[in-house]
C-alpha cells in the first residue's frame, strides 16, 4: 500500500519529472543516518536542500535540531506549501538551492554549521552540480575555497593548498572528488611528497570506470598512503578526536 507521502511526491514527479528529483521519500533508516551527523553543540543554522515532503526535516527535529536553527530549501510550490503546513516552526523558503547564498541572504539566515542535502545530483547537468555544491561551501564559512591552474593542487605553481594547510597546523589530507585517476590522484601523490600524510577516499573519488579506479587506488596504496571508505575515515577522526578528552 503506498502512503500519502509517496502518493504525494509521486504524483509531483509524473508532473513534471525534471523538477522532483526522486520518486519516492528517503527511507526512516537513511533520514537518521543522516540527522545523526549533524553536530548539535555548534552554533548556526542547519539548511536542508530539497525539503521533498518532510522526511529529512522530521528526521532532524527528532535527532535535536531546535525548529528555530532549521531552514528548508525548496523550489517545487505545492511541496513548499506542504512543508510550510508540516513544520510551523521550521523557517521554509521557497527558491532553488542553485542559488543558495542569495536565498540565505534574502531571508536574513547565518551564520550556517551545516548543509544537508537531499537532492539527487548526480542526474544533475554538471554545472546545476557544481552551482549547488559551491553555493553550500560559500555559506559555511569555516570552509575555504581554494582555486587550482593545474591537476594537482599541491605542485609548484598550482595553488598556495599546501601552504594554507602548515598555517593552520593540518598534517592530514584526504583526497575526494572526480577524476581519480588525474586531479585525484595527482594530488594526492604531490601531498604525500609534501610529507602530508594522506588518504585516499575510495567511495568519494570517481572516475571513468570502475577497473581504472581500483587500479589507480591500488597502486597508491602500495607506494604512496592510505586508502579508505567514507565510513572507515569517519571512525578514524572520529576516534583521533577522542584522544585528547581520553587524556585529560
Amino acid at each position: 500500500m503506498i502512503v500519502k507521502d509517496d502518493r504525494v511526491l509521486f504524483a509531483r514527479w509524473l508532473r513534471n519529472p525534471r523538477r522532483i528529483g526522486a520518486v519516492l521519500p528517503s527511507g526512516l533508516a537513511l533520514t537518521r543516518a543522516i540527522a545523526a551527523e549533524v553536530d548539535l553543540a555548534r552554533p548556526g543554522a542547519v539548511v536542508e536542500l530539497g525539503g521533498g515532503t518532510g522526511a529529512v526535516t522530521r528526521a532532524l527535529l527528532a535527532a535535536g535540531v531546535p525548529p528555530a536553527d532549521l531552514v528548508v530549501i525548496e523550489r517545487d510550490q505545492s511541496l513548499y506549501r506542504l512543508l510550510h503546513e508540516r513544520f510551523p516552526g521550521v523557517r521554509v523558503i521557497h527558491g532553488d538551492a542553485r542559488k543558495l547564498p542569495a536565498l540565505l541572504a534574502k531571508a536574513g539566515v547565518g551564520p550556517v554549521k551545516t548543509v544537508v542535502s537531499g537532492l539527487p545530483l548526480l542526474p544533475m547537468p554538471l554545472k546545476a552540480q557544481m552551482a549547488i555544491l559551491s553555493g553550500s561551501f560559500a555559506v559555511m564559512p569555516e570552509d575555504e575555497i581554494v582555486l587550482k591552474h593545474r591537476f594537482s593542487a599541491f605542485i609548484q605553481g598550482s595553488s598556495d593548498l599546501a601552504e594554507r594547510l602548515r598555517a593552520q597546523g593540518f598534517e592530514y589530507v584526504l583526497i575526494l572528488g572526480t577524476v581519480t585517476t588525474v586531479c585525484c590522484e595527482s594530488s594526492a601523490r604531490d601531498a604525500m611528497m609534501l610529507n602530508f600524510k594522506t588518504v585516499m577516499v575510495s567511495d568519494g573519488n570517481s572516475a571513468r570506470t570502475d577497473q581504472e579506479h581500483a587500479a589507480t587506488l591500488a597502486s597508491f596504496y602500495v607506494t604512496f598512503g592510505d586508502v579508505m571508505t567514507t565510513d572507515e575515515t569517519i571512525a578514524c577522526l572520529r576516534a583521533n578526536a577522542a584522544l585528547p578528552a581520553a587524556a585529560e
